[in-house]
């Protein structure tokens, strides 16, 4: 069934689309540019919740349509009872927008288990995500939305405190549900200047993800350089980092090194080449090996190793099995970024500075500034209340292909290939193809 898609607020296409990227991730907006500079590819994601929950997925299938029909993109929805097409009032001008839902709104469905795939021209869907997982992690009780910023706020406070001398990023608006990223951001910049108000000589969050919320940072515009979906994009980490520095030279160059599991091998490879190219200037990579595995390099003997090495003093500590998991644990630990510290200095790339993100809570904070991590800083959206964490919605790039094609070169990041497994399972039983 074709029908044409209503836009009730009246917006333009052109104010949909400034909707948009005022609301995502920056990182995900200059990808789209630099996809548009260096040819468009059709993109593949899945979308899951952490944790077992019932399906929701008509408020992100809405935000889909909408957003791709402003950019000139029809949509058609896949779902196993059948399917529905939405085109463009000006007419078809991109490729269009596929989305498969393998589960019915209402049904539960596993942790994990993906309840939306989509694909289309890098150009419309990669600034989706933000949007898209806003709308499937379910919505905070009006009631309860008062509290939660009061405790975001105090979260805020504490990790200031607990890690003062390091700029930190806010990087909630993925994890928000629909319209509070701006309540969240800003009650993290009132819990920033809380923290300063004790501590004067507090670095705190300098900024946000989004151009909306930036200005309770007193900045313009969001900060952010590359999601996995790029190094996806480009199929090399050194790869995307070539296509960064040729799309935005001003921007201070962080490279994402974890997409194929090898943060070290890939940064001193694109180090070696950003020095040939701009010596005497400063890059920066950003740790964020998921908590399932070792970075590269690294086994439990090997961190405690590396802790021995250069934070003897922690290891006298009684500390709590979480405690002992973010300084040497599987993920982004103590160990990882000195290890990463000594691997760069060791080949000559002190110009590197490394900054990290993934569950930068307080209690994680309090680790690294005790143990003297070498961090440049840290970006994180750990100040959401708890509770919220395990329904927080989560999406992965599973794959690029040429415009034009079905030829999908299907790969995901390390250790989360069993999205794959997922995406194979669900299109054999709905006899579904790209």
């Amino acid at each position: 069934m074709t029908v044409l898609a209503v836009n009730p607020m009246s917006l333009s296409n052109s104010q949909l689309v400034d909707q948009l990227r005022a609301t995502t991730d920056k990182y995900f907006s200059r990808t789209r540019a630099i996809a548009e500079r260096n040819g468009d590819k059709n993109g593949l994601w899945a979308v899951y919740s952490r944790a077992e929950t019932q399906a929701n997925t008509a408020a992100a299938l809405d935000y889909i349509v909408e957003m791709s029909l402003a950019q000139g993109s029809a949509v058609v929805i896949n779902t196993p009872q059948g399917e529905k097409s939405y085109q463009p009032d000006t007419g078809v001008s991109k490729t269009p927008v596929h989305v498969f839902v393998p589960v019915t709104d209402g049904e539960m469905v596993a942790a994990k288990q993906p309840v939306l795939y989509y694909s289309g021209p890098s150009s419309v869907v990669t600034e989706l995500e933000t949007g898209i997982l806003q709308r499937i992690v379910p919505a905070i009780p009006a009631y309860k939305l008062g509290g939660y910023l009061q405790r975001a706020q105090e979260s805020a406070k504490q990790i200031v405190l607990s890690y003062p001398d390091k700029p930190i990023i806010e990087m909630s608006a993925r994890h928000d549900p629909v319209g509070t990223h701006v309540l969240f951001a800003a009650a993290a910049a009132r819990g920033s200047a809380a923290a300063q108000a004790v501590n004067p000589a507090a670095v705190g969050y300098i900024g946000t993800s989004t151009d909306e919320a930036s200005p309770y940072f007193n900045k313009k515009s969001g900060i952010g350089t590359m999601p996995h979906a790029l190094i996806n994009y480009a199929g090399s980490t050194l790869a995307a980092a070539q296509m960064f520095r040729a799309e935005f030279p001003e921007v201070p160059l962080v490279i994402l090194p974890d997409f194929f599991g090898k943060e070290v091998t890939d940064t001193l490879e694109v180090a070696r080449w950003f020095n040939a190219i701009a010596p005497g200037q400063r890059m920066s990579l950003r740790l964020d090996t998921h908590g399932t595995r070792y970075m590269e390099g690294l086994d439990e003997q090997r961190s405690l190793e590396v802790i021995k090495r250069n934070a003897p003093h922690m290891l006298q500590m009684n500390l709590s099995p979480s405690e002992q998991k973010n300084l040497y644990g599987k993920g982004v630990s103590v160990a990882a970024v000195f290890h990463m510290r000594e691997q760069l200095n060791q080949a000559g790339a002190s110009f590197v500075d490394i900054f990290a993100s993934s569950g930068f809570s307080a209690d994680k904070c309090k680790i690294f500034s005790l143990a003297k991590a070498p961090l440049a800083g840290i970006g994180t959206g750990s100040h959401v209340p708890g509770e919220m964490e395990p329904f927080f919605a989560k999406s992965e790039t599973l794959g690029f292909a040429e415009v034009g094609t079905n030829s999908y070169n299907l790969r995901t990041k390390v250790g989360r290939e069993w999205v794959l497994d997922y995406l194979r399972h669900d299109f054999a039983k709905n006899s579904w193809s790209l």
